[in-house]
């Protein structure tokens, strides 16, 4: 059956991509919205989904426990290619819909009205939906009070963005500060050792007005040395590691916690290699999870069942500069692309290009292409004999 076609898809989701949210970590901000519009629609089942490239990520829910799934078993996919909302009297008289697992099997749902989550820059990144397992009608005070709730969603999801964003300016600031403090230090310290030395020599020699002189340098460098001190201390009370930065662990952690559930359900393997360390290398949140993320699931979309995706993970210390680099490769067992169609993606940013997969493996490359220019970063590819190719990401970080 033809899925939905979506205005602006892909704008619409690079902008869900550059919102770089938490999918597992929404609930504690959205959860009473959620109630609130299970009560007022009278409906047992009320959902907040946020839908990418290939997957409804179910951000908030009451009365029923689901985290995601594949973007074109959703209903939701309708609902964000309407400019209002969408209403299904009966799902099970639906020919879209009947044989749904939902709607065929438990909870046997019948009822659907969902309202798209449209930005200010007029992108639809997801929906409010509630559900029922019976036939029914809302009123129209429902459906306007449910609007309002819509309205309020995305208005918080925007907050958080900015709240995060915040968040990671400042954990550069400290970064920097603790550069500078660093830099500070070593210079410093090397002149008041040199000013102890010359003092003991000045003691020895009876020299007073050196002495003097040199006890004031020796003075005004500890001075120096306390502020560095102060200020390294200082970048240390930063947040808990992991809540703004990652490190090569606790990023793998996250890809798998949002995307072996993929691979589970596709019967793919998913895993993962990073450096192990006991002086692990910290570096911001910001985009890394929906870059990777792309390239992860576009992998385990045209990988057959029984193949494999791996993700390896490299850190690489840059002592010169503020910026390390960080490489991420991931390969997948799926078919071949020709590297000639790859090279004229990657130039051209033009999706619909012959594929030895599909067209949708180019929509994906081109996506996460932009995400990593945005940070200065750069994509490349190589393919590999008889299997698929290794994707390869180089970041600052």
């Amino acid at each position: 059956m033809k899925l939905p076609e979506i205005k602006n898809e892909m704008s619409r989701v690079i902008e869900l991509s550059k919102l770089d949210f938490d999918y597992t970590h929404l609930e504690e901000y959205l959860g009473e919205l959620t109630q609130m519009a299970a009560k007022v629609s009278g409906a047992p089942i009320s959902l907040i989904n946020l839908i990418d490239r290939h997957t409804q990520w179910t951000v908030s829910s009451e009365g029923f426990d689901i985290e995601q799934m594949k973007r074109e078993e959703s209903v939701c996919q309708y609902t964000i290619a309407e400019d209002n909302d969408f209403e299904v009297d009966d799902l099970n008289e639906d020919e879209r819909f009947k044989d749904k697992p939902y709607v065929s099997g438990g909870p046997e749902l019948r009822y659907y009205y969902g309202i798209p989550l449209e930005t200010p820059e007029g992108n639809k990144i997801g929906a409010l939906c509630v559900f029922d397992p019976h036939v029914r009608k809302l009123s129209s005070e429902q459906k306007e009070l449910l609007k309002l709730i819509a309205g309020e969603i995305v208005q918080r999801l925007l907050f958080i963005q900015k709240h995060e964003e915040l968040k990671s300016s400042v954990q550069k600031v400290k970064s920097q500060h603790r550069k500078v403090s660093h830099d500070i230090r070593g210079p410093i310290g090397g002149l008041i050792g040199l000013a102890d030395i010359i003092k003991a020599e000045a003691e020895e020699k009876k020299l007073g007005d050196i002495l003097e002189m040199i006890t004031l340098i020796r003075e005004g460098g500890q001075s120096v040395l306390d502020l560095a001190d102060e200020i390294m201390s200082e970048g240390v009370k930063k947040e808990e590691p992991g809540k703004v930065e990652f490190n090569c662990r606790n990023l793998c952690k996250k890809l798998s916690e949002l995307y072996i559930p993929q691979a589970v359900n596709k019967g793919v393997g998913l895993e993962f290699d990073f450096p192990s360390t006991s002086d692990p290398i910290f570096f911001s949140k910001s985009k890394l999870v929906p870059i990777v993320g792309n390239l992860i699931s576009n992998s385990i979309k045209f990988t057959p069942q029984g193949g494999k995706v791996g993700v390896e993970l490299q850190i690489e210390k840059n002592e010169g500069n503020n910026k390390n680099t960080l490489r991420v490769f991931v390969e997948d067992s799926g078919g071949a692309i020709s590297e000639t169609r790859i090279g004229e993606i990657l130039e051209s940013g033009n999706p619909v290009s012959e594929l030895g997969r599909s067209d949708e493996a180019g929509f994906g490359l081109v996506l996460v292409r932009q995400l990593v220019e945005d940070m200065d970063g750069k994509i490349g590819v190589k393919p590999t004999e008889g299997a698929g190719p290794v994707f390869e990401i180089v970041v600052p970080v």
